[in-house]
């Protein structure tokens, strides 16, 4: 195993780097078209700076970065070798100068690709700061270290605030691998399209066959490439895929068209789904759809570990990367406030890092993700694959979800579950984590994207939607199994409340019909009224699965261990609901202070149990519990229209002044005690939606007389369980709660590494 150290590299290769980089904020000056830079708030500068590359911020043209090189004068001035494009005034801006060592990765980068066995770079004693600037004359390489390696490469420093990389302008530093998906993208230095059109291939299959048979010869033995289906974005670089996965090719038939695989396939992918984007060459690249299969530049297939240093890309103003088959960071700090993007990566890991306050914006193509020890903040605007947050990490913010999460022995704070924009979600575990701030859902919602009616963008016709393709635009939910909720409109003047949460129904396959797209569903017809003017959007719901077990803080977090203590682990989200309540929470009649729900709920009711523990016994007699008028309305699921129903309101009483457990179910009500009134569901097939469980009340306020003396209670628990099962309007009746997939006769539907 061979290790070379880049500052003292024994003739392995030269030049060697230099760790002498200074960066230095505070006041210069300088004029527009003059050289001659002036530092206001130090003497840094040495005769030894003469030849040292820089950047230095603000003074670019248009107030960007300028670049070049630079000639002491004085402790206090310097001669820049190029004239800046704007002026600074005694203005603060940021100056980086010192060896560049871009010349010096490039040369080390070549060394390592000839070598046959793993390599470990060191990277100097004690404190060093590497500058790189120049351009690398491989723009594919782009001046990284792994570029290319087939050994596995371990760079290692001295620490985080002891060895720091600076990427500067025009060049920057490179950490893994770039412009590796040859898709025809102009930036990717192709100008055809490499991808290949597949045959239907199903999950577990180690054989791909190309459409046209020609296309396999794209193809190499002993190389890996991508395979995907599904075109979520219909735009963008890299694409936006909701099934793909990294394979290596074992052998290819050129006469046959036939590609055999080195393992069986996570996913089913199908030639039926639809292409929205197939790529121009030169342009943009082939976004897939229809099961498809990528040419990778194999530089893309290195295994490197960065441990003990720093980076700082704010310079480049660019997202920090590492695009890799395997990457992993030990001890790491990102230093800039522009982040992360992992983006095109088999595998990344993070352990004992610290990514900064800045959201990492975690890209389509990461299939799998690991956080230990690691402080950070996320954001997934798609469901990639899979993301572990392990091992006391500290989460500053979790913007979306990816489509399988598991979440260990952390703490996070202010989360929004769910994929944001493209794609939708499958598994979350989590155990013994800490939230706080916000926790909420944040799922794709569409009302319409094209014109802003959802019914005209997706007209339904026997049971079947049909969207109109229009440019690259594609369907962001369009995934067959998804289940999808209708979003529903306010009625009235104010009394009755939208449902963001309505009755559900599944896509059952997406097909391409050339101009248009067709998504068959679990409906039959057209769009039910629901009593109105029937649905004004759909959103597609955060995690059909959800396992959680010591999960504290904030109320929805200790509910979500409470559905799997209560044996209700592995539903979906939004099914299942308790909170306690006492005379100080219970919420207070005619003053606008009313009690919620720890978390919100939608589904058929299964069952609504209020479990009275301690009476009231207080001296407001009679005292009742009730849900606010006008704000309990449902839909009535037995009704092929779907009308809607209201329910409790004035009429809802619980006498809190007699112990006990009142059950609600479809078929009645059990447990009732005199003065209670109106627990009876409207109709059996009850659905409700997310605004339901937020305001309920005391008949008067006992806040006082209960802090003084809180055994004169009360104390109770609502519960509240729902089935998501599908709606179908020419289905009277939705029977049993939904288990942890209720989708399980969609065939097609594949998690990956699992199918559906």
């Amino acid at each position: 195993m061979p290790t070379v150290d880049f500052v003292s590299p024994a003739g392995a290769f030269t030049p060697a780097g230099v760790g002498d980089a200074q960066d230095l904020t505070t006041t210069w000056t300088i004029s527009s078209g003059s050289p001659n830079l002036t530092c206001n708030g130090a003497s840094p500068f040495v005769s030894g700076d003469t030849g040292k590359a820089f950047n230095l911020t603000g003074a670019g043209a248009s107030g960007g970065v300028l670049s070049g090189t630079l000639t002491f004068v004085s402790s206090t001035q310097v001669t820049l070798s190029v004239n800046a494009g704007t002026a600074l005034s005694a203005t603060s801006a940021r100056l980086v100068w010192g060896t560049d060592n871009a010349p010096a990765v490039q040369a080390f980068n070549t060394w390592a690709q000839s070598q046959v066995s793993p390599i470990t770079l060191t990277l100097g004693a004690g404190a060093q700061t590497f500058f790189f600037r120049a351009a690398d004359a491989n723009q594919k390489r782009g001046n990284s270290f792994a570029w290319g390696v087939s050994q596995a490469l371990t760079v290692s420093g001295n620490g985080p605030s002891n060895t720091i990389f600076i990427g500067g302008l025009p060049g920057g530093c490179g950490l893994g691998a770039q412009f590796n998906m040859q898709s025809g993208n102009g930036a990717y230095s192709n100008s055809s399209i490499w991808t290949a059109k597949l045959q239907t291939v199903q999950a577990g299959s180690s054989q791909v066959t190309c459409i046209t048979t020609a296309d396999a010869m794209l193809f190499s033995n002993n190389t890996y490439a991508m395979i995907s289906g599904i075109d979520l974005q219909g735009s963008g670089t890299p694409p936006n895929p909701y099934y793909f996965e990294y394979v290596k090719i074992t052998n290819v038939n050129t006469s046959t068209g036939v590609i055999t695989l080195s393992a069986p396939l996570a996913n089913t992918y199908k030639s039926t789904w639809p292409v929205f984007n197939g790529g121009t060459p030169g342009l943009h690249p082939d976004e897939g759809g229809p099961a498809t299969l990528y040419v990778f530049d194999q530089a893309w297939v290195i295994n490197v570990t960065y441990s003990g240093l720093a980076t700082d890309n704010g310079l480049t103003g660019g997202r920090t990367q590492c695009e890799a088959y395997q990457c992993a960071f030990t001890n790491y700090n990102c230093l800039d406030s522009i982040g992360w993007a992992p983006s095109i990566n088999g595998s990344i890991s993070f352990t004992g890092c610290n990514l900064g306050n800045i959201e990492t914006e975690v890209d389509k193509l990461v299939y799998s993700l690991t956080l230990d020890s690691t402080i950070c903040k996320l954001k997934f605007q798609s469901s990639i694959n899979q993301v572990i947050i392990q091992n006391g990490c500290t989460v500053a913010g979790l913007n979306g979800t990816p489509l399988n999460l598991s979440i260990s022995n952390s703490t996070i704070t202010n989360t929004g579950w769910g994929a944001t924009s493209y794609g939708v979600n499958s598994i979350l575990t989590i155990s013994n984590v800490t939230f706080s701030g916000t926790y909420g859902y944040s799922p794709v919602h569409d009302s319409g994207d094209k014109t802003g009616n959802f019914q005209n963008d997706y007209p339904l016709s026997g049971g079947t939607i049909t969207f109109t393709k229009s440019g690259s635009e594609s369907i962001r939910w369009g995934v067959p199994g998804t289940l999808c909720f209708f979003n529903l409109p306010t009625l009235g003047s104010g009394a009755e409340p939208g449902f963001s949460y309505g009755p559900t129904f599944t896509i059952t396959d997406v097909i391409d019909g050339g101009s248009t797209v067709s998504m068959p569903t679990s409906m039959n017809g057209g769009y039910p009224s629901f009593g109105g003017t029937g649905p004004t959007g759909i959103i597609v719901p955060a995690y059909p699965s959800i396992t959680a077990t010591n999960t504290t803080g904030v109320a929805g977090a200790v509910n979500a261990s409470a559905m799997t203590s209560a044996g209700y682990g592995g539903q979906r989200v939004l099914t299942y609901a308790t909170t306690s309540f006492n005379g100080a929470t219970m919420g207070v009649n005619g003053t606008g202070l009313q009690a919620a729900m720890s978390d919100i709920i939608a589904g058929k009711v299964v069952s609504i149990v209020i479990n009275v523990t301690t009476p009231y016994t207080g001296t407001n007699t009679p005292f009742t519990w009730t849900f606010l008028p006008g704000n309990y309305w449902g839909i009535d699921l037995t009704n092929v229209n779907g009308s809607r129903v209201a329910w409790a309101g004035a009429s809802f009483k619980i006498n809190m002044r007699t112990a006990g457990t009142r059950t609600i179910t479809p078929s009645g009500v059990t447990g009732s005690v005199s003065g209670d009134a109106g627990l009876a569901l409207p109709v059996s097939s009850f659905w409700i939606g997310e605004n339901w469980g937020t305001q309920m009340n005391g008949s008067a306020d006992i806040r006082s007389e209960y802090n003084a003396n809180p055994s004169i209670g009360p104390v109770f628990t609502l519960t509240v369980i729902t089935n998501q099962d599908p709606f179908s309007t020419s289905t009277t009746s939705i029977a049993g709660l939904g288990g942890i997939f209720a989708i399980q006769n969609q065939s097609n539907m594949v998690i990956r590494g699992r199918t559906r």
